[in-house]
């Protein structure tokens, strides 16, 4: 049997059997996959194609591409996160340097000394 090595795509497969000098192409709907059943047989001639790490389920996909508004979506969240760090840092540390400049404004907060 002399078949195309494994790749990424699951709905394509080709190859061809040679026995005695005659030979036959096989393809996809030819294959009965993992856990298929096969019914109201008398008899099956049956060849293992695939096995171990290199079979189609296994090898890794390609990798989904992002669409141009999700790209921007996600550069415009991670400038934005550290901005809204930075600023409501700048208002605590401005709310603090009020309170200390004010202190007689805001007789209420006061410290009780002992």
């Amino acid at each position: 049997m002399h078949c195309a090595k494994p790749d990424n795509s699951l709905f394509s497969w080709r190859g061809f059997i040679v026995c005695r000098k005659l030979s036959t192409d096989v393809s996809m709907s030819n294959l009965a996959l993992k856990g298929s059943i096969l019914m109201h047989n008398e008899w099956v001639i049956g060849l293992v194609v695939f096995v171990g790490p290199n079979t189609k389920f296994i090898v890794p996909k390609p990798r989904v591409k992002k669409g141009i508004a999700d790209q921007n979506f996600t550069k415009s969240i991670w400038c934005l996160v550290p901005l809204i760090l930075i600023g409501s840092m700048i208002v605590a540390i401005c709310r603090i340097v009020f309170l200390i400049r004010n202190q007689d404004l805001f007789m209420y907060i006061t410290q009780i000394e002992k």
